[in-house]
């Protein structure tokens, strides 16, 4: 017959496997394997992390989970293989974002991140309108608040955007004083 501890352990020990499967639905096993690696063992620890996660050079292709990461300052997702990162309007705390050298043909919402101060999105696919729609999120997030000091968007597959230095969106950022750089490799 059990003793009262072991079967306290044994309920413990099933609750702990029923956690790690239910994180293992909602998260990617790259986004997983980061917050195990930084004590992160709960989904509460990982929603509530506030630091900048580096997912770079993972191989990632998908950022499951990643719409999750609410409260997080900032991330660095270059050097993978993601063609959308989605809506990420939400990420209220980011001031930092690195999506370089991806397959991204558009940027997702990100309009409402008024905490941004840098985004890089050099070495994309992103075509004429792409361009003019994340310049466009960036004006709003600009006029909502965000204190953006540069915008990166180079690389060979870069469209310029629409009128060129011409747009009346980079032509409000750079007047702001906001460094927009755009150019085609």
């Amino acid at each position: 017959m059990a003793t009262t501890q072991q079967a306290i352990d044994t309920k413990y020990d099933y609750y702990l496997a029923l956690r790690d499967e239910k994180l293992k639905t909602l998260f990617s096993p790259v986004i997983l394997g980061w917050a195990r690696q930084n004590g992160l063992n709960t989904f509460e620890e990982i929603l509530n992390y506030t630091g900048t996660p580096d997912f770079s050079n993972r191989e990632l292709s998908s950022l499951n989970g990643f719409d999750l990461l609410l409260s997080i300052g900032g991330c660095n997702i270059a050097n993978n293989s993601i063609t959308d990162i989605g809506d990420i309007s939400g990420f209220k705390n980011m001031g930092y974002f690195n999506a370089s050298n991806n397959q991204l043909t558009k940027v997702g919402n990100i309009s409402g991140i008024t905490t941004l101060t840098y985004v890089i999105l050099n070495d994309n696919n992103f075509s004429t309108q792409s361009v003019d729609n994340a310049l466009k999120d960036l004006h709003a997030a600009f006029d909502a608040g965000a204190n953006l000091i540069a915008i990166y968007l180079q690389g060979a597959n870069m469209g310029i955007p629409t009128n060129g230095v011409n747009n009346a969106d980079y032509v409000y950022l750079t007047n702001a004083g906001v460094s927009v750089t755009i150019r085609t490799a």
